[in-house]
């Protein structure tokens, strides 16, 4: 009896370890089969990620071969001599025989440099034509008898820019010149009834850090007028007008040329002048802003 005890006893012990024996094996066999499964999503993550690296590099590579550098001539694309010093629009500099061309990639800089050199042109053109219909004989070198003004450059004392930002002229700028018309404080004065051709230029220069934060800050005015005797008293009256939105500034500055002119019926007496919205914004170059009139 007590030997078949003792066989039932082994005969249990081992069943027992049989069983912690399977169970352990099964645990195994089951981190075994996780640990593959995420070795294989690894594999695959790496496989997808230097696809994804592959392909994009790729793309960069095609895009850069499709994206042609763009140049011209730096002198025709700043109307201004400041700013082909200055080079607001970050253009790379590159001589070329005796003149310094512009370049910049297509993608980036392609507008700007399109915007840039019409603006030049219209400006040449402009020019042009105000030296054709200028009151001057130049074969004699004296002046036609009709009244005539031209001012070049504003004062660059901001408090003479007062009473709604009307601009003053200095008259003492060598391009400046008036025959039978009367300036004062801004004002031309007309002493000759008659057509006359009225314009002005004037040139901004703005930049991104003094960007408008408010909807009546983000328009760019350029306005003449006409101050005239209405029957004792004084009236107003604007006469043509120029707007420009900032929402266009390109680059860390950009210039902005606004120009207006016309044909306009004056009185003796009649005033003109020019105004304004931002005056601490104008660029006070010689020649980038002027104000004139001539009898036609």
């Amino acid at each position: 009896m007590d030997d078949n005890s003792e066989v039932k006893t082994e005969f249990i012990n081992k069943s027992d370890n049989d069983k912690q024996k399977d169970s352990t094996e099964k645990i195994w066999k089951v981190a075994a089969v996780v640990m593959l499964v995420i070795n294989v999503i690894l594999l695959i993550s790496i496989l997808v990620v230097t696809i994804t690296w592959r392909n994009d590099r790729l793309a960069e590579d095609i895009y850069k071969k499709q994206d042609p550098i763009m140049c011209l001539p730096c002198e025709d694309v700043y109307p201004h001599q400041e700013d082909l010093q200055e080079n607001p629009e970050g253009f790379e500099k590159r001589p070329e025989g005796n003149k310094t061309i512009c370049c910049g990639h297509a993608s980036k800089h392609l507008d700007q440099l399109v915007s840039l050199y019409t603006e030049k042109a219209h400006q040449k053109e402009r020019n042009l034509k105000m030296l054709l219909s200028n009151p001057y004989k130049c074969n004699e070198g004296t002046q036609v008898d009709k009244p005539s003004a031209h001012l070049v450059g504003v004062t660059k004392s901001l408090q003479d820019m007062h009473e709604h930002h009307m601009l003053k002229w200095n008259q003492t700028c060598k391009l400046s010149n008036i025959n039978g018309i009367e300036y004062k404080d801004g004002k031309l004065r007309v002493t000759t009834s008659g057509f006359y051709y009225i314009y002005s230029q004037v040139t901004y220069q703005d930049d991104r850090n003094s960007f408008p934060y408010n909807d009546n800050d983000i328009v760019l005015h350029h306005s003449i007028h006409k101050e005239y005797n209405d029957g004792g008293d004084t009236s107003r009256e604007k006469l043509m007008e120029s707007s420009q939105s900032r929402c266009q500034i390109v680059g860390d500055k950009s210039n902005k040329t606004s120009y207006i002119g016309a044909v306009f019926y004056l009185k003796e007496n009649d005033h003109i002048q020019v105004k304004v919205s931002h005056p601490p914004k104008l660029l006070l170059s010689e020649n980038s802003n002027y104000f004139g009139m001539y009898l036609t």
